[in-house]
């Protein structure tokens, strides 16, 4: 199988984006993606600031985010075939049930003084249990709900509109916590995550989808191992996407503690500096979208991963503010290629009845990630936050040109 086409066709090539939003599927699932993401980066905001303030402890900041992939490694593989079997609307509905309730009860535990550090750990679980049943199964509706010539734009607007509530999320996020103090800043996201139920629960049903029959879970991810292991471009997909989520992508969590302890910044400028790889992520994200045609789409995903890694390599290396906020910015437009083509080559390069499970062996790669937070969290731990980082990043980019010069498909 060859890399995927990445590109729109006939009339969708001279207005791709418009011919998505023309679905009221579509829109709605881009509107529950705003909340969604919004809710996220306030909730990594709030969370890891809770928990520096309570332990003093970048490795216990960084166990927020192991706890919260850990749903991800453990249930990924299955989550998109649950998704085949029991629909993915209501697989949507049920993760946004538990994303209302674990930051609602954030929010009791906070206003009463009773939260603690392990509190926080089994909610950052049952919110990492949100994304990794939500993931595979809204991947799967976009194109459930848009023909394939449309479907690179939709993931180009999703992306984008992802990176709009990066960048509003953790200002919100860091000003709230100013203003009104962790509590207050944990009905917001409480209330993000409840919008973004109601939208789900509006949702209508697919134009089409595919119901797997009952059958042997375990059975069924092997038949999508075995079906992926066919493709260079699944393979690749894969194989970078579990190095990004092991060596580079847990530095977000980190990010609370670059800003108080390096930086030297309170959690207004925190939302800002993590707002600023949110708009090079928007800027990245909106050129996708806008294009025809994408390219050597394979080449160019992989180079926005390695561009990602080498940004966050010299942010790590930054005592200043304001070129940390330069650094980021440039990595997000890395970050925008490697989100985006992700799940483009994934979605082009399936059939409808191996869609899912292929979507979720991508949740379980994803979901490495709270591997790469204990590494990272230890690491810092035993050196610093920033020399961690660092030496996560540098390996990070020696076994991606690896990869690289071994996969034609990261190359073409």
């Amino acid at each position: 199988m060859g890399t995927p086409t990445v590109a729109a066709t006939g009339s969708a090539a001279r207005l791709p984006v418009l011919f998505a939003l023309r679905s009221r599927g579509f829109r709605l699932l881009w509107t529950s993606s705003l909340l969604g993401q919004m809710g996220r980066w306030m909730e990594v905001v709030v969370l890891g600031w809770l928990v520096l303030e309570l332990t003093n402890s970048p490795l216990q900041v960084a166990l927020v985010g192991f706890f919260r992939w850990t749903p991800s490694a453990v249930l990924g593989a299955f989550t998109g075939m649950l998704s085949d079997r029991m629909g993915r609307k209501r697989i949507v509905i049920i993760g946004a049930v538990l994303a209302t309730s674990a930051s609602g009860a954030v929010t009791v535990l906070v206003l009463s003084g009773l939260a603690q550090t392990w509190h926080i750990f089994v909610l950052s679980f049952i919110l990492g249990t949100y994304w990794a049943l939500d993931f595979p199964a809204r991947r799967a509706l976009f194109r459930d709900y848009l023909d394939p010539a449309h479907v690179v734009s939709a993931l180009s607007l999703e992306t984008l509109g992802g990176t709009i509530s990066r960048i509003v999320g953790p200002i919100v996020g860091g000003s709230l916590i100013s203003l009104v103090g962790v509590g207050g800043a944990s009905i917001g996201v409480a209330t993000v995550f409840f919008l973004q139920l109601l939208v789900h629960v509006a949702l209508p049903r697919p134009l089409r989808t595919t119901i797997s029959q009952p059958g042997s879970l375990l059975h069924e991810l092997l038949e999508g191992v075995r079906y992926a292991r066919r493709s260079q471009v699944i393979v690749g997909v894969l194989l970078v996407t579990i190095l990004m989520n092991t060596l580079v992508l847990p530095v977000h969590q980190l990010f609370p503690v670059f800003a108080r302890d390096t930086l030297q910044v309170g959690p207004t400028l925190l939302g800002l500096l993590m707002a600023s790889e949110g708009v090079g992520t928007m800027i990245g994200s909106a050129v996708l979208a806008a294009a025809r045609q994408v390219k050597r789409s394979g080449a160019v995903f992989a180079l926005g991963a390695l561009g990602l890694i080498v940004f966050i390599l010299l942010f790590s290396l930054s005592t200043w503010y304001a070129v940390s906020l330069l650094l980021l910015f440039v990595a997000g437009i890395g970050l925008a290629a490697f989100t985006t083509l992700q799940s483009a080559l994934i979605l082009l390069g399936t059939t409808d009845e191996m869609r899912g499970r292929v979507l979720g062996l991508l949740s379980l790669c994803i979901g490495t990630q709270f591997l790469g937070f204990a590494l990272m969290g230890a690491l810092a731990a035993w050196l610093s936050t920033p020399s961690a980082v660092a030496a996560s990043a540098a390996l990070g980019a020696v076994l991606l040109l690896l990869l690289m010069g071994t996969n034609r498909v990261l190359r073409s």
